[in-house]
């Protein structure tokens, strides 16, 4: 990610909402979020809010970090980013 913006919510596929949840978490800012990575940003706001968030936000994250519309992503990566999601949550 070059230059990234200082909030989350100015992250292209990302806004308010999603900032305020993510922040939730302890996911404060965009270099916090990169670190993080998509799949387990998504696992873990999912745990905190599991109506809120799935597959397609999953894709939204990943669209973030690369500044990509979420549906932009190679024919692979929502494949790719699926199976990485449905396994267990890892800490590490």
């Amino acid at each position: 990610m070059k230059d990234p913006p200082d909030s989350i919510a100015e992250l292209r596929n990302l806004g308010p909402k999603s900032a305020e949840r993510q922040s939730a978490v302890g996911i404060e800012t965009p270099e916090a979020l990169l670190e993080t990575g998509s799949v387990l940003a998504c696992k873990i706001l999912k745990l905190r809010f599991p109506r809120d968030f799935n597959r397609r936000f999953l894709y939204a994250l990943e669209g973030a970090l690369q500044g990509l519309h979420g549906t932009d992503c190679s024919t692979e990566e929502p494949a790719r980013l699926s199976a990485l999601a449905s396994g267990p949550l890892e800490l590490g």
